[in-house]
């Protein structure tokens, strides 16, 4: 890695951590990665597994606009990305469907609303979320079984569903897509953990509990 050039720093993470086809950890499990289609050959960190009765797929879609609007060879690589992470998620429902999953986990680290409370902040223009956010909820509308998108950057633990539509002037609140939840983990300060129970027995599939690891609360005054 040289100096602080995000994409040189990206170029040695994938060395370093997505050199086989299998997960990290202990007990690894095996996966299939985009990279095993050669017009996606760079792109190892996007993976997916079955395990369980459910899809689970990674992307590669990051923090502060998905690098888009910091430079000319940013915006080159973030073009790139976004084409190859379109592209794996229609084929992840793709598979989900076709494989008879019964709930699909979608595992990023940006937030890709981050006008959503309880401190929204200020959409950066153009967005670099827009066509991977129209996709999610196209798929998952499709779909109707559970979807989940588990994601981090914002530092505030929550599950919610921000796939919702404004209401128009006066009117009402229209509903929320109710087969999409989104989670996001704990994040500085707050260095707790999420405990993920898959049940198919379970209409919602998922259950998540928050644990709290009393070594690292915050001292008040």
């Amino acid at each position: 890695m040289q100096g602080h050039d995000p994409l040189n720093r990206l170029k040695g993470l994938r060395a370093q951590f997505f050199e086989d086809e299998q997960s990290l950890g202990r007990r690894k499990i095996p996966l299939l990665r985009q990279s095993r289609d050669a017009e996606f050959a760079t792109y190892r960190e996007n993976a997916r597994w079955d395990q369980g009765g459910v899809t689970f797929v990674t992307l590669h879609v990051v923090g502060s606009n998905d690098g888009l609007g910091r430079s000319e060879e940013g915006d080159k690589e973030h073009a790139d990305r976004k084409h190859a992470n379109i592209i794996w998620l229609r084929q992840a429902f793709a598979h989900a469907k076709s494989s008879k999953s019964r709930a699909i986990m979608i595992l990023q680290q940006a937030n890709m609303y981050p006008e959503s409370t309880p401190f929204p902040g200020k959409p950066m223009k153009p967005s670099g979320f827009t066509e991977l956010r129209e996709l999610l909820e196209q798929e998952a509308t499709a779909f109707r079984d559970p979807v989940v998108l588990v994601h981090g950057d914002s530092h505030y633990f929550r599950i919610d569903n921000p796939l919702r539509k404004s209401a128009p002037p006066g009117g009402r609140v229209p509903p929320s897509l109710e087969n999409f939840r989104r989670v996001e983990t704990f994040g500085t300060p707050n260095h707790h953990w999420l405990h993920v129970t898959v049940d198919l027995n379970d209409p919602n599939v998922f259950t998540f509990r928050p644990r709290m690891v009393r070594a690292n609360f915050i001292k008040r005054q």
